[in-house]
């Protein structure tokens, strides 16, 4: 039994060290296109604990979305924290947008936790020209992830008011 739950977890650690990177994943592009459009997408928790060939379609969520003609920037992450993730994105778009590319050319896109991090990406950035897509990113009532929601909401309405 110890020899079976050690070769267990030793695939394991090996099969999900660190992140799911993937060759499929798509990161920011070599060179910038300013007339090109660009979506940044991010996963929900689901990638992060099962991995982006499960259930969740990841892969084929990010070639249907190319398909449309979007240059397409997204990752399988492993477990990580939403606004440390969101910096990253954050840190990307403004590199889009000092590369020329007008903010109106620019999407950022997420689901569950992906979304999230959208949210959260959008408050970083700032820039109100550009589009966000949020899916199922409110959490359950009364989890952590609901009262980042909320408090996120919370600020949205304050900056809104006094023009920011």
């Amino acid at each position: 039994m110890f020899k079976r739950l050690f070769c267990g977890i030793a695939f394991f650690a090996i099969a999900f060290s660190g992140s799911f990177s993937h060759a499929a994943d798509r990161g920011m592009p070599d060179k910038i296109d300013p007339a090109k459009r660009y979506i940044f997408y991010m996963h929900g928790q689901y990638i992060e604990r099962k991995g982006p060939n499960a259930d969740y379609k990841y892969y084929p969520i990010l070639d249907a979305i190319e398909a449309k003609g979007f240059v397409v920037v997204g990752e399988a992450r492993g477990p990580s924290d939403t606004r440390k993730y969101a910096d990253g994105v954050a840190r990307k778009v403004k590199a889009l947008l000092n590369a020329g590319v007008p903010a109106s050319h620019i999407t950022v896109a997420g689901h569950s936790k992906g979304g999230m991090i959208s949210l959260t990406t959008a408050k970083k950035v700032g820039e109100r020209e550009i589009s966000y897509g949020i899916f199922a990113a409110c959490g359950l009532a009364g989890s952590k992830y609901r009262r980042s929601y909320n408090q996120f909401v919370k600020k949205l309405r304050v900056s809104s008011k006094d023009g920011s």
